[in-house]
């Protein structure tokens, strides 16, 4: 299974209960950076993943947005942790998904 170094452990647990073989390959890791790009006047911050959410705020740390829209529970799951006071999840884990929610904001 091909991953970022700092992957979610959920998967391979799974993987693991269910007694299927696999390999875990860990071929890269993220690393976050401050841009200086502030996005002003944003109120709404969309993520694709769990480690988007990590590096919006490793990234910008003093940035106030209210609201989430995710792709998916991890990564609303995330975003809570990250201290956004709404969040709002795509009903399928894919960009359709995604982008059907973002139309109904």
């Amino acid at each position: 299974m091909i991953r970022a170094k700092e992957g979610s452990p959920e998967l391979t647990a799974e993987l693991a209960a269910r007694k299927i073989n696999f390999t875990e390959l860990p071929l890269y890791e993220t690393i976050y950076e401050q841009t200086g790009i502030i996005p002003r006047g944003a109120d709404t911050a969309i993520f694709t993943s769990a480690s988007t959410v990590r590096g919006f705020k490793a990234a910008m740390p003093e940035l106030e947005i209210e609201r989430a829209c995710c792709i998916g529970e991890q990564t609303a799951a995330a975003a809570r942790r990250a201290g956004f006071k709404r969040i709002i999840t795509a009903q399928r884990a894919t960009l359709e998904s995604l982008i059907d929610t973002l139309e109904e904001i």
